[in-house]
């Protein structure tokens, strides 16, 4: 296991960059100043991973306000929603013979999301 000494500067310097991004996105004239915390909120953390795992921030170029590229934000929105089906209430857990209906839809949230 890596110690925090290599941890801790690439989580600050990823700060660095999410300070630098929503800075961008209040001089925005066009966004009112408008930041939606919770899509911040989740690409620092994905970049966090990203930065750490495979030592590159994007997949592909970010924009040029600092934020993430198409790219980015698709495969940010592919792993949340991953999380959300894996976590999620699935009634096959409790009545397997379900499974093949695909009942709540997790299989094709799943696949689509891949």
């Amino acid at each position: 296991m890596r110690s925090n000494g290599y941890i801790y500067p690439k989580r600050c310097e990823e700060a660095d960059h999410l300070v630098h991004y929503i800075y961008n996105l209040c001089k925005n004239p066009l966004r009112n100043g408008d930041v939606n915390v919770k899509i911040v909120a989740q690409h620092y953390c994905g970049n966090v991973i990203t930065k750490l795992v495979f030592n590159k921030r994007f997949f592909g170029g970010g924009m040029e306000d600092g934020g993430p590229g198409v790219e980015k934000e698709e495969h940010a929105a592919g792993i949340f929603t991953i999380v959300a089906c894996v976590h999620g209430f699935n009634i096959v857990d409790y009545v397997p013979r379900l499974e093949s209906f695909d009942v709540n839809g997790h299989k094709a949230k799943l696949r689509n999301a891949i």
